[in-house]
């Protein structure tokens, strides 16, 4: 099943054979530093995804218009990932650590798109509100959270209106 990291991942992996911002091709050593972070961001990324999903079901957590990750409530994120090992963490750790690996990601893909981390961000972001389950949690602009089936879809104007 095709999920919210799939696609940011898929376009990682294709920014390994496109040439830099510049129009130069990348050194081999550029090259190869690049396809090592990009094969660490998606080997964290993958392993944290469970427990991101599970906190999602959980109604603790939701994506934001941003492309990152947030707790639905403050009260969320000082809880511990597993009460019986404080090893393990809290949620906003957890939340902390997805957010760096995709600012890194989006900052990979924007050099590579010749854009901005931030609009690769908000584009993921809208790409993630539009997988979302309806009873998934998404923040607005405004920082208000609503579950997915509580968001409106814009009526399109008619040309010439």
């Amino acid at each position: 099943m095709i999920r919210r990291h799939s696609i940011p991942m898929f376009l990682a992996l294709v920014v390994c054979t496109m040439p830099s911002a510049r129009g130069q091709k990348p050194t081999p050593a550029k090259k190869h530093a690049q396809q090592a972070m990009l094969m660490t961001l998606k080997r964290r990324m993958k392993k944290r995804y469970p427990q991101l999903e599970r906190l999602r079901a959980a109604g603790k957590i939701g994506e934001t218009y941003k492309g990152m990750v947030g707790c639905v409530s403050s009260k969320h994120a000082q809880e511990r990932l597993d009460p019986k090992d404080p090893k393990k963490g809290t949620v906003g750790g957890l939340i902390a650590s997805e957010n760096k690996d995709r600012l890194a990601l989006y900052a990979i893909l924007a050099r590579a798109l010749k854009t901005t981390p931030a609009k690769v961000a908000i584009q993921n972001g809208i790409r993630n509100l539009r997988k979302a389950k309806p009873t998934d949690w998404f923040q607005l602009q405004s920082g208000k959270w609503v579950q997915r089936k509580n968001i409106k879809k814009r009526e399109k104007k008619p040309k010439g209106a």
